[in-house]
């Protein structure tokens, strides 16, 4: 680290001055020490590469505050109080790989793994705070919102922290939480593009209805398309994104994570899934056909049944 001091009283003659830092983080004092030269009219002195020959704790991490005490010996006279310093502090698993390690992502992540030593632990954890759906950039302490429907245009991290609403679509949600975990180091979530089917996505013909709906009885017309979609399928109360109570309730398309074995969805904060079939029967209540206006397959008749298609973006290739 770098400190910098005042300079209370100048000496007559350029002298040599020893500083040392101490602090705890963790488990762990660390304790920084080197010396400066201090000249006459001096009223600022900078010391650099202050390094602790200690190790911070092998762990993610966020010290907030660190707090180090400062002292100086001025020209071997004995050491005397030099003040204190206040820090946030933040530790990751592994060096950042292929994004800025933007502040949000930082906060989020290391609050929420503290503690966390291996790739598993970092992604559980970190992910954690999306399901209280209450997640806050952190230059202004903006709200960030899944969703808000008359402004949403953003569908990456950068967009979605420049905003001035802080409002995404499922694009930018999934790139948020795929760029946190690539500022550990994890590099091997990837985005995940669920639709009815690539055909149907490309001419925007059918797609999902999100819970939740309801289906009046057997429909009056002929299967698949069985309902006409607001009086015999309608839309109820729905399940809640980040900051939105009712986001909308049906897509063409929509984007979550996958790492591992599990996949993730933070736009909804919803826990994390093992499979495809769990987290269509948790997610939608059907389809929809657009140009005719009416809707089928009811997911309470076809709960073992997966309705729809998971490819991932970066093999390009459907799970």
């Amino acid at each position: 680290m770098t400190a910098k001091f005042d300079v209370t009283r100048q000496p007559s003659a350029s002298e040599t001055v020893e500083v040392r830092g101490r602090g705890t983080f963790g488990s762990a004092t660390l304790e920084f020490l080197s010396s400066i030269t201090v000249s006459p009219g001096d009223v600022e002195v900078t010391v650099s590469g202050l390094a602790s020959a200690t190790n911070l704790p092998n762990q993610v991490a966020c010290y907030d505050p660190a707090n180090i005490t400062w002292e100086a010996n001025p020209a071997a006279t004995g050491w005397a109080g030099a003040g204190s310093s206040s820090h946030l502090c933040y530790v990751v698993l592994g060096a950042p790989s292929g994004t800025p390690a933007y502040w949000t992502l930082l906060d989020i992540s290391c609050r929420g793994a503290q503690g966390q030593t291996t790739e598993n632990g970092l992604v559980t954890n970190a992910y954690a705070p999306f399901q209280s759906r209450s997640l806050t950039r952190k230059r202004d302490s903006h709200g960030l919102t899944y969703w808000n429907p008359t402004t949403t245009t953003c569908m990456n991290t950068h967009a979605l922290l420049a905003s001035g609403d802080g409002s995404g679509q499922c694009g930018s949600w999934s790139e948020f939480l795929i760029d946190m975990f690539k500022c550990h180091g994890v590099t091997n979530a990837d985005k995940i593009l669920v639709v009815r089917t690539l055909a149907a996505h490309s001419s925007a013909t059918e797609g999902f209805l999100v819970k939740n709906w309801s289906f009046a009885g057997a429909g009056s017309h002929p299967a698949p398309w069985t309902h006409l979609m607001g009086s015999e399928c309608s839309n109820l109360p729905g399940v809640a994104g980040q900051r939105n109570p009712e986001p909308p309730p049906a897509f063409f398309n929509h984007f979550i994570v996958k790492h591992d074995t599990h996949f993730y969805d933070p736009s909804y904060g919803s826990a994390p899934i093992g499979t495809q079939s769990v987290w269509e029967n948790g997610s939608i209540d059907g389809l929809f056909n657009d140009p005719l206006g009416r809707c089928g397959y009811p997911k309470a008749s076809n709960a073992t049944t997966n309705l729809l298609e998971f490819w991932n973006l970066t093999t390009n290739a459907r799970i």
